[in-house]
């Protein structure tokens, strides 16, 4: 039971208002920072090189993703504790929340800001090289362009802080032990409040409602969005988010409230401190998933919720497509989509999309709409060369990419970056995996009577363990594990780490190290991180990315024709008959069909930024090539 409080609606505003602003202040100095100092990389690579490869463009991103994981947990804690407080709480499950927030949130925020700097770069040399500029002048046209300016740094402070601020409150809210809980939307009712926003105010609903937003289209009219509560980007989307500074009060129905609602047209709040901005043209948000049938559509709403903006918008673009639940397995077949009846929650989400995304590319390949895009063109180049008509697929016109990752793999491979576990010398009739664990087992006190190890007992112990297996290696960077697992929750759990859980952990930090992947005989990368991510004793306090594993260790086997520890098989990859001949070798329509696929499904998964960085380090050509089709998907009109 809570207790019992008088609130006043207009103070209660007032001080939510207040805390933003000095919260967002903070956020908004460090991105003004960090766009100054890209925006010199960015000038210095073009000027150096005379072309932009955006080098500079991964140092943006880590920087990004640690101010903004670090700013979301400052902001959480600020406003929860806040909210905890005015109802004499003691208990608090803060940690959780911001871990939560953080791992489902940064990663696509940062994909997004990351994607929309990218793209605004090109254009502006783009203009510079159809004006006929100079390198040096372009130059600095991009070290001036809209993506470094201050205007745009505020924007994204104050939207941040108001989404993670937001959901905090919204979040521990759940925790405080209502007995009849519900959630009032409070507009600021200045002269800046969008007229939409305006009419929310005072509204009230139950705690597990939806406020019904009417919220205007570009087209004209408007469309009802759903929100959870203020600065709910997921389901409100830009038009009701960015620069907003509603904020939603929680309270009990027993609770004393006091402060009448004003009426629209009567402003409440001083809002000299936060000055207006440029207003950017807010592009149209996710409106629907265009003609679907019941059952896709019932997909599509359980496998995009927490994709980014942009791969949400795909199947809008094409027609419907049956789908079917069998215990057949999971395919695509042209006429429809089966996914196996036995598959449940992320798997079946990740399984989905990876489908659809077979659906998309052969509606690709079919398309007329895209005759004068790159896309176009490659597609008329293979369709003159193809007399018998054998290709079917879009993806297929990135052969040459997929090729140049091949050979970077094969050359990787060959001079000793990446290595296979099973060609590693033997010593004392064990193979170096196993001498390798051994050796660890003892460092930690391994009992084999007991089945445990002396000196993982403590928190401490568990958090050393912790930071020396997943210390940086050459697949991943410490910072990168953290995104799917939970140190903090590890070493704070009230169990023992199993047997099971430390030897995955150990194989993982020796592939890590020696740049080991799988084969169909050999345990790597792949099967050893994901082992760990799947044991019993750390399960439930990692992020759910075992499909997304699986799934970015096929990504390289469609590109390299082999098998690292999940997926298809080199038969598989070889015996279609669509292919396109580079030099004495071809790349298969089975390749570029799979490696499509798991593009898809691995850009629109929850943690896409990650996954999006290792694609890039893997295969950089076929994902940039697949980025290109994706463009020209999103083009498009959406299929109403």
């Amino acid at each position: 039971m809570v207790n019992k409080i008088k609130l006043n609606r207009n103070k209660e505003y007032k001080e939510l208002l207040k805390l933003y602003l000095n919260l967002t202040k903070n956020l908004n100095a460090k991105l003004k920072r960090l766009f100054r100092k890209t925006a010199r990389k960015a000038e210095k690579e073009y000027l150096e090189a005379g072309d932009m490869y955006f080098v500079f463009i991964e140092d943006f991103s880590d920087d990004l993703y640690k101010i903004l994981s670090s700013h979301y947990r400052a902001v959480i804690t600020a406003s929860g504790e806040r909210l905890i407080k005015q109802r004499q709480k003691q208990e608090s499950e803060l940690d959780k929340i911001i871990a939560k927030y953080i791992a489902t949130t940064t990663a696509t925020k940062v994909t997004n800001i990351t994607e929309t700097t990218r793209n605004s770069i090109r254009k502006s040399i783009k203009r510079g090289i159809a004006d006929g500029e100079s390198i040096p002048t372009i130059a600095k046209d991009i070290r001036q362009d809209n993506a470094f300016k201050p205007y745009r740094a505020t924007m994204i402070a104050r939207t941040e802080t108001h989404s993670a601020m937001n959901y905090g409150n919204d979040e521990v809210s759940k925790t405080l032990g209502f007995d009849q809980p519900v959630k009032e939307w409070r507009s600021a009712l200045d002269v800046r409040t969008r007229a939409w926003h305006r009419a929310m105010n005072g509204t009230v609903v139950a705690r597990d409602d939806y406020f019904k937003v009417n919220t205007p289209v570009a087209k004209g009219g408007f469309v009802e969005r759903r929100m959870s509560f203020t600065g709910d980007y997921e389901n409100g989307g830009g038009a009701n988010v960015i620069n907003c500074r509603c904020f939603t009060l929680y309270y009990d129905s027993a609770d004393e409230v006091i402060g009448a609602t004003p009426k629209p047209d009567s402003p409440i709040v001083n809002v000299e401190e936060l000055p207006p901005i440029p207003e950017p043209k807010i592009p149209v948000g996710f409106v629907g998933f265009g003609r679907t049938t019941d059952k896709e559509l019932e997909f599509h709403n359980d496998s995009w919720n927490d994709s980014p903006e942009k791969y949400k918008q795909i199947p809008a673009k094409f027609k419907e497509i049956k789908v079917t639940t069998t215990t057949a397995g999971s395919y695509y077949d042209s006429s429809k989509i089966n996914i196996n009846k036995d598959r449940n929650g992320y798997s079946k989400s990740a399984t989905f999309r990876h489908e659809y995304g077979h659906h998309a590319d052969r509606e690709m390949w079919k398309t007329n709409l895209n005759k004068n895009t790159k896309f176009g063109k490659k597609i008329k180049t293979i369709k003159e060369a193809d007399k018998r008509n054998r290709i079917d697929i879009g993806s297929l016109v990135y052969a040459k990419e997929i090729k140049k990752d091949r050979d970077k793999v094969k050359e990787n491979i060959k001079n000793g970056s990446y290595k296979y576990e099973s060609n590693l010398p033997r010593k004392n009739g064990l193979t170096a995996m196993e001498n390798y664990q051994n050796q660890k087992f003892a460092q930690y006190g391994y009992d084999e009577s007991t089945r445990t190890f002396a000196n993982l007992k403590t928190k401490e112990d568990i958090q050393i363990f912790l930071n020396d297996v997943f210390e940086d290696g050459i697949f991943f960077k410490k910072e990168e594990i953290k995104q799917l697992i939970n140190f903090d929750e590890i070493a704070g759990g009230t169990f023992e780490l199993d047997i099971s859980s430390v030897r995955q952990a150990v194989r993982y930090q020796m592939a890590n190290k020696m740049g080991l992947i799988d084969s169909e005989s050999s345990i790597g990368i792949f099967r050893s991180l994901n082992g760990f991510i799947m044991r019993r004793s750390t399960r439930e306090v990692t992020l759910n990315a075992s499909r997304d594993i699986g799934m970015l260790s096929d990504y390289m086997g469609a590109i390299t024709t082999n098998k690292f520890g999940y997926g298809h098989n080199t038969d598989y990859y070889l015996k279609t008959q669509a292919k396109v001949r580079i030099g004495r070798e071809a790349v298969s329509s089975n390749s570029s069909a799979e490696a499509f696929a798991q593009y898809i499904s691995l850009s629109s998964s929850p943690q896409s930024q990650l996954w999006r960085i290792k694609m890039t380090e893997f295969a950089p050509n076929t994902k940039n090539g697949f980025d290109e089709m994706v463009d020209v998907i999103l083009k498009m009109d959406n299929l109403d």
